[in-house]
C-alpha cells in the first residue's frame, strides 16, 4: 500500500458544522467524522503523492473507502455495485390478499375491485415460502391492499407458514402491514405479532372531524374512535412486545394547520409511547379523479418552506435520515429489485404494486404491461417473464454532468423505477432538494444522532 498512490473517492460528501469535519459517502454509505488533516487532504482533492497522508490514517482512510488507488475507474467501480445491489440476495414480496375495502378515503389510487385471495391462491403462497426461503439472505413481507385485514386469517395463515420456514432455513423474516386499523383490535395485534409481524402502518388524517371527512367507511360511518380505541388498547395492553406503529397523516392546504395541535394531542395520549411514532406527509396525486379535487400542498399553492417547516416535522424526528446508511439495495424500491415484487389476489406478480391496480391499462401502456411480470404457479414456484423484467430492471442511466457527482449512487439508487423506465435518467436529489443545504442538514442531523463512525 505504501506505493500505492490514492485519491479520495469521488463519492464522499464533505461538512463542516462547528468545527467538526465530516464526510458521508454515498457509495458506501456511512457518516464519518474525520480530523482536519484528512479533511482538508480530501477537500483540496489532491494524491498521496503530491501530499503526504501519515501511513495510519491513509490505511484507515482505505478501509472506510474515503480514498481509493488513483488507477481505479471510480465510475466503473460504482456501476458495478449499484447492479450488483439490485440482484442483492434479499427477498421482498408484497402481498395483496383483498383488492377490497372498508374505507373510500377522498385520496385513494385505487380501483376497490371486489378480489381476494381463495384457499387456492393461500395454499400457492405458502408454498413459495415454504420451498424458497432457504435461498435468501433475509426475507420480508409487506401486507398491503385495499385492506388486508379484510382476509386476516389468511394473512396469518401465510405468515405462519414463512415463519415456520424461515426458523427451518435459519432466515431473519422481516414483516410490516399497511392497515387501516379499523380491524386491529387488540386480539388481531396479538396474533399478528406472534406470526412475525412486527411494523405497522396505519393513517389518522387529523382530529376527528377532518379524518372522517377524508377516510370514511365505505356507506359513509365515522371510523377515527374506533381506530384511536384500537391503539389505545395496543398501546395499554400489547406489553414489552418488540413492535413499532407509525401513525401517517396524510395533509393538504385545508388540513395543514391543525396538524401540530393533533400530534401534540396524539403524543399525549399515548404517552410519549416510543413504540408509536407520528409523522406527516403531503398528500399528492396519486390517481383517481377526487385528488385533483383537493387543495394540495405544492409549488403552485404559495405554502412557503418555513411554512412547511413549521407545521411538518422534520425527517429527523420521523427519523428517516437513516435512510441515508441503509445499504444500497435497501435504498432501491422492491420494484427494482430482482427479487422484490408484488402478489395481486389472482396470484399473477408485477413489479410496482400501485401500478398492480391499473391492469386494464396493460394493453396500451407499455410500463403497464411489463409490470405485470408472472404468476405463482401450483407447486409455489414463480413463473417470470424475462423479457419484461429485462425491460423493467434498467437502472437510469446517469447522465454526463452526473459522473463526478458524489450523488450518483444515491440519485440512481432512489429513483423510482417507473420513472427510470419512462425516462431513463435518475432523479437528480440536488434538484429535488433545492441544492446541497438540505443534504448538509440531514447529514449533521446524523451526526447528532450518534450515527457515525470515527476515523
Amino acid at each position: 500500500m505504501q506505493d500505492t498512490v490514492l485519491v479520495g473517492s469521488k463519492y464522499n460528501f464533505l461538512v463542516e458544522n462547528e468545527g467538526t469535519c465530516l464526510v458521508y459517502n454515498t457509495l458506501y454509505p456511512a457518516l464519518w467524522e474525520v480530523d482536519r488533516t484528512l479533511f482538508d487532504f480530501l477537500k483540496q482533492k489532491e494524491d498521496t503523492q503530491s501530499c503526504p497522508l501519515d501511513a495510519d490514517l491513509k490505511a484507515r482512510a482505505l478501509q472506510a473507502k474515503l480514498l481509493c488507488p488513483a488507477q481505479e475507474d471510480q465510475k466503473k467501480t460504482a456501476l458495478f455495485l449499484l447492479n450488483k445491489a439490485v440482484f442483492s440476495n434479499d427477498l421482498f414480496v408484497s402481498i395483496l390478499p383483498a383488492r377490497g375495502c372498508n374505507f373510500r378515503c377522498v385520496y385513494c389510487f385505487e380501483d376497490h375491485k371486489n378480489e381476494s385471495l381463495t384457499d387456492e391462491g393461500e395454499k400457492r403462497i405458502c408454498r413459495f415460502f415454504k420451498r424458497n426461503v432457504r435461498k435468501f439472505k433475509s426475507v420480508k413481507i409487506d401486507w398491503f391492499g385495499g385492506e388486508p385485514l379484510l382476509e386476516k386469517d389468511r394473512v396469518i395463515s401465510i405468515m405462519q407458514a414463512a415463519q415456520d420456514a424461515c426458523e427451518k432455513a435459519g432466515v431473519p423474516l422481516y414483516a410490516n402491514i399497511i392497515t387501516n386499523g379499523y380491524l386491529l383490535d387488540l386480539d388481531t395485534f396479538l396474533a399478528l405479532t406472534k406470526t412475525g409481524v412486527l411494523f405497522y402502518q396505519i393513517t389518522i388524517d387529523g382530529p376527528a372531524h377532518i379524518h372522517n371527512r377524508y377516510r370514511p367507511l365505505t356507506g359513509g360511518g365515522e371510523t377515527y374512535d374506533r381506530i384511536i380505541q384500537n391503539l389505545l388498547e395496543i398501546h395499554r395492553h400489547a406489553g414489552n412486545s418488540l413492535f413499532s406503529v407509525a401513525v401517517r397523516t396524510n395533509l393538504d392546504q385545508d388540513t395543514i394547520s391543525e396538524y401540530p395541535a393533533f400530534r401534540a394531542e396524539m403524543q399525549r395520549l399515548f404517552e410519549n409511547d416510543p413504540r408509536f411514532r407520528f409523522s406527516a406527509n403531503q398528500i399528492a396525486d396519486w390517481g383517481g379523479e377526487d385528488v385533483r379535487q383537493m387543495h394540495l400542498i405544492d409549488d403552485q399553492t404559495g405554502l412557503l418552506p418555513e411554512e412547511k417547516e413549521k407545521y411538518l416535522p422534520s425527517e429527523g424526528e420521523m427519523d428517516n435520515s437513516d435512510f441515508m446508511l441503509r445499504p444500497l439495495h435497501e435504498r432501491r424500491c422492491h420494484a427494482g429489485r430482482y427479487y422484490g415484487f408484488a402478489v395481486a389476489p389472482d396470484l399473477t406478480v408485477h413489479k410496482c404494486t400501485n401500478l398492480s391496480f391499473n391492469t386494464d391499462k396493460k394493453d396500451s401502456d407499455q410500463l403497464f404491461f411489463v409490470n405485470e411480470c408472472g404468476y405463482i404457479a401450483k407447486n409455489g414456484s414463480v413463473v417470470f417473464d424475462d423479457a419484461k423484467l429485462a425491460a423493467y430492471m434498467q437502472l437510469p442511466v446517469p447522465e454526463e454532468q452526473c459522473g463526478d457527482c458524489a450523488w450518483m449512487p444515491y440519485c440512481t439508487m432512489v429513483t423510482c423505477p417507473n420513472q427510470a423506465f419512462r425516462t431513463g435518467r435518475p432523479r437528480c436529489m440536488l434538484d429535488k432538494t433545492a441544492g446541497t443545504a438540505h443534504l448538509e442538514k440531514e447529514i449533521i442531523r446524523l451526526y447528532k444522532n450518534g450515527r457515525y463512525k470515527k476515523i
